[in-house]
């Protein structure tokens, strides 16, 4: 019998007459089915890290993440319910006391501590001034009653400290 007529017998390539060709290594469980799905896609203004994200909590407050860029742009991800269907929404929040030519190193955020209630986020970040960087951190969170979850209105109240005479 030739090469070519054994092969028509045996069906398509290296289903052969032991089954289905083995991996010669074996593939982890984890590269077999990944179970997350880009779901919407969105461009920050310049890089960030894994520092650079922060999960807003969702139970009274708006939920989402914030994402920060290198260059001082922070992002506010959330899904909008519009018409039974939940629609991926970007938008940038402008927030006070973060200089242009900042570079950003975290963000992060928090609820307050009960009986208050409300949202905290917090940016560090570095300015560079001639000879030498100086970091900085910013807290951010609103006492005014029924804004204290509206992330614009936490965006405007900031209280800057400058972490250095903290850490040094």
């Amino acid at each position: 019998m030739t090469s070519r007529r054994r092969r028509a017998e045996e069906g398509p390539r290296g289903a052969g007459r032991g089954g289905p060709r083995r991996c010669r290594y074996p593939v982890p469980p984890w590269l077999v089915r990944c179970p997350l799905v880009e779901d919407s896609f969105s461009r920050l203004a310049s890089q960030s890290n894994v520092y650079g994200l922060a999960a807003l909590e969702g139970g009274e407050g708006p939920g989402g993440l914030l994402a920060a860029a290198l260059k001082g742009k922070v992002i506010y991800f959330r899904y909008h319910d519009l018409r039974q269907r939940l629609r991926p929404v970007a938008r940038e929040l402008q927030f006070t006391y973060i200089p242009v030519d900042a570079e950003m190193v975290s963000i992060n955020s928090f609820p307050k501590l009960p009986p208050q209630c409300g949202l905290v986020v917090s940016i560090t970040f570095i300015k560079d001034s001639g000879d030498k960087a100086s970091p900085f951190l910013n807290i951010y969170c609103d006492y005014e009653p029924g804004s204290e979850y509206d992330l614009n209105s936490v965006a405007w109240s900031a209280s800057v400290t400058n972490p250095r005479r903290f850490f040094c």
